[in-house]
């Protein structure tokens, strides 16, 4: 009896330590461009890459005013589309549409 549960732990142990190393492999860099129309001047552009700049999980922002869009970089396990939208939203930046995805 005593073995059967030292082998169960063992074997839950096992199984807890695989899953915890590969919970990272599912979590992807996103890449998404993004329609920002009131981007062509310096006050939006800086609004917009310090508002995603400082948003838990994007990697970069490169904010393009001439094509009123943004390129933005990020980690899809800490933050989405949604989450982006929705910040710049809070400081009255609108994104229209949906995002063309880049990878």
């Amino acid at each position: 009896m005593r073995k059967k549960m030292i082998i169960t732990a063992s074997i839950l142990v096992s199984l807890i330590l695989v899953i915890g190393a590969f919970q990272g492999v599912y979590a992807a860099e996103k890449k998404i461009k993004i329609r920002i129309p009131q981007c062509v001047c310096d006050e939006t552009d800086s609004t917009v890459r310090f508002v995603l700049g400082s948003l838990n999980g994007v990697k970069s922002v490169d904010s393009n005013p001439v094509n009123q869009s943004a390129t933005v970089v990020f980690d899809d396990t800490k933050t989405n589309f949604e989450q982006i939208r929705d910040a710049l939203r809070k400081r009255n930046v609108t994104v229209l549409g949906k995002p063309d995805y880049l990878n």
